[in-house]
């Protein structure tokens, strides 16, 4: 995604006759939580190193996935590399980076080039080589591992798909071929050959087989290449300068390869291992061919509600046109093998003779959607991972103590022991909090609405349900909610209550405005605005409306029958939520982070402050204290703002 160059700390510095004075600042306290999509694990010793929405969790030891080291990053990862007690991190928006795991505690940074997107990355003798999306190709001097040096960046003629390297030979993996090089100390490459994709293992070109591929590999002299359409094509490097195509295992429809030393596996897009041994034949034996053999295979089969799949030694069930596979990496170490399911989680299994033996499981189906605080705990709407509960401390750091398992959850509302939880498909939700740490869900609503935002006034929910409509429920008894007014209107994304009237945002149609006077509700009018109406936050006479592209439009309702828009500002992109304090409006801005606004004018808002976060900014809560951003993938964000 596009995103504009921003410093951490987003401060100003006002010159004002010959002097100067800091403005607002929105100052990061503190970032946290392990989300989804999970992409990449990769091993160290007895650690498991997972790379996760934008950061990265660290497993101490191999017998459970419990408590990890947790280090977020301003990219989501794409490739780790480990080299002895160090994590080389393909790091997307966040570039290279370079960690030091070898501590107990959290992994630490050494280095951080940020110039690059980063994509794939390779070490191939004393050279790491770095790839981005735009087909160039950064090379580093690693004399000193723990600070690579930056030497140059070759712009190629053709988009990089992978990089795969062994002791100091470098593949290249292209459209159409892979280019074979021989990285000497200093940065040199030399190449030496090139194995064309398309073919058979013959080395004859074959139109069915794709030029085009996803991964490639390079282990004990045999390069691997995963194509797009699930063929897998193998060569010998023995002598790099003429590739020998080998016959690859035959398996069908292959959604990731592994290899390991002597070892390799192939996960299928139906949840089907198939390892197999590399078998090269003494030198002795002149020209003999390397050969692949395949072991048993065995099948990842779900055995509980949460997925969590054990290894069979039945074969793969037939496939499924237009199945979507569960699990989409593999990764394997010695003994040990990780698979991966992007918005579920990672599953490690030991691996002897021949089995797998499911070691343990940790979920990365979190995404942070939208949050409340109160009392010095934090409750997080997080997505398909249910309901985050933490303790903030004084200095803005979160200590996650409790969770509820939902649906979807999508917006959080307090109201004394209580938190309801708009759960999307899984309607409305009642949990009692009394006991954060062993926090339950007491009372349930269903309802035909996708239930995506909510406040709580009054022993009654005030439900936004999505391309739904709205819905009124009764909570004054949280074990026994009860539905009392539903109609369908639009879009409903955001929604605000005052004592007597309604107010929600209807998408294109507009901010709404119902009065609750009578027994039931009843329009009272509806302001068409210029952009997308996701979010409404009343204060008083003043409506503060999240307006999609459009940013954000100030609306004077003190004639609820004739609202106003008395001001409005752009944010060069999508208003998503907004959360207003005193004089400062604060808006979830997508792909541009966390605004601060002064609206002390409500008639010519202007920006104070800004913060870029890792993932788009979702959803947005303030007190006297913090202010609190979701960020998707990216996670929760602690903010200080001081004007």
């Amino acid at each position: 995604m596009l995103r504009r160059s921003l410093p951490l700390a987003a401060a100003f510095v006002v010159m004002l006759n010959g002097g100067s004075f800091a403005a607002s600042e929105l100052a990061l306290l503190s970032r946290s939580l392990i989300q989804g999509p999970a992409r990449t694990v990769a091993f160290s010793g007895d650690d498991v190193i997972v790379g996760t929405g934008c950061g990265i969790a660290i497993f101490r030891g191999a017998d459970e996935l419990r408590n990890p080291a947790y280090l977020p990053l301003e990219g989501e990862p794409g490739e780790i590399l480990v080299k002895g007690s160090l994590a080389y991190v393909a790091a997307s928006g966040g570039g290279l980076v370079v960690l030091d795991i070898s501590g107990p505690g959290a992994p630490k940074e050494t280095f951080r080039y940020k110039a690059v997107r980063a994509e794939r990355c390779a070490l191939a003798g004393s050279t790491l080589f770095v790839a981005d999306a735009q087909s160039r190709l950064y090379l580093f001097d690693c004399a000193d591992p723990r600070e690579p040096r930056f030497m140059e960046m070759k712009q190629l003629s053709a988009p990089v798909f992978s990089l795969a390297a062994d002791g100091d030979l470098l593949a290249i993996i292209h459209p159409g071929k892979a280019s074979i090089y021989r990285a000497a100390p200093g940065g040199a490459m030399r190449e030496l050959s090139e194995a064309a994709l398309g073919t058979d293992p013959r080395g004859q070109s074959d139109a069915r087989i794709p030029r085009d591929a996803k991964k490639g590999i390079l282990r004990r002299g045999v390069l691997f290449v995963l194509t797009s359409t699930g063929e897998v094509l193998c060569w010998d490097l023995g002598r790099p300068e003429r590739p020998v195509a080998i016959e690859p295992p035959r398996v069908k429809g292959v959604a990731d390869i592994a290899v390991a030393d002597g070892e390799g596996m192939l996960l299928t897009n139906l949840d089907y291992l198939l390892p197999f041994d590399i078998e090269r034949p003494a030198l002795a034996e002149g020209d003999a061919q390397v050969k692949l053999r395949s072991g048993k295979g065995f099948t990842l089969e779900s055995v509980n509600r949460y997925a969590q799949p054990i290894a069979t030694g039945r074969p793969p069930a037939s496939e499924t046109p237009g199945e979507i596979p569960k699990t989409t990496g593999v990764f394997m170490a010695g003994k040990r093998l990780a698979v991966v399911a992007p918005f579920d989680g990672v599953r490690v299994y030991g691996l002897d003779r021949g089995k797998a033996k499911l070691i343990d499981f940790f979920p990365t189906r979190g995404f942070a959607i939208s949050l409340v605080a109160a009392d010095g705990l934090l409750y997080v709407a997080n997505g398909y991972d249910g309901v985050r509960i933490g303790h903030v401390g004084r200095d803005g750091t979160v200590d996650w103590i409790g969770h509820i398992q939902t649906v979807e959850a999508r917006d959080v509302a307090l109201s004394g022991p209580y938190l309801f939880i708009a759960d999307g498909t899984g309607g409305l939700k009642a949990a009692d909090v009394r006991d954060p740490a062993r926090a339950k869900i007491v009372g349930r609503h269903a309802s035909p609405y996708f239930m995506s935002a909510l406040v709580v006034k009054g022993g009654r929910a005030y439900c936004a349900g999505g391309l739904g409509g709205v819905e009124i429920v009764d909570v004054a008894e949280p074990r026994r909610p009860r539905l009392v007014w539903r109609q369908d209107f639009s879009e409903v994304r955001g929604i605000d209550v005052d004592e007597r009237y309604l107010y929600f945002a209807d998408g294109y149609e507009g901010c709404r405005i119902y009065s609750l006077a009578a027994g039931a509700p009843a329009a009272v009018s509806v302001l068409d605005t210029p952009g997308w109406n996701c979010d409404c936050f009343v204060v008083r006479n003043i409506a503060y409306l999240a307006d999609g592209g459009a940013g954000i439009s100030i609306v004077d309702v003190s004639d609820r029958k004739k609202p106003r828009t008395v001001g409005s500002l752009s944010l060069g992109t999508v208003a998503r939520a907004v959360y207003a304090l005193e004089k400062t409006l604060f808006a979830a801005a997508h792909t541009r982070g966390v605004a601060a606004i002064d609206v002390s004018n409500p008639t010519h808002p202007s920006i104070a402050a800004w913060y870029d976060t890792a993932d788009d900014a979702r959803g947005i809560f303030a007190d006297e204290d913090f202010v609190y951003a979701a960020s998707g993938s990216g996670g929760v964000y602690v903010f200080r703002y001081s004007r």
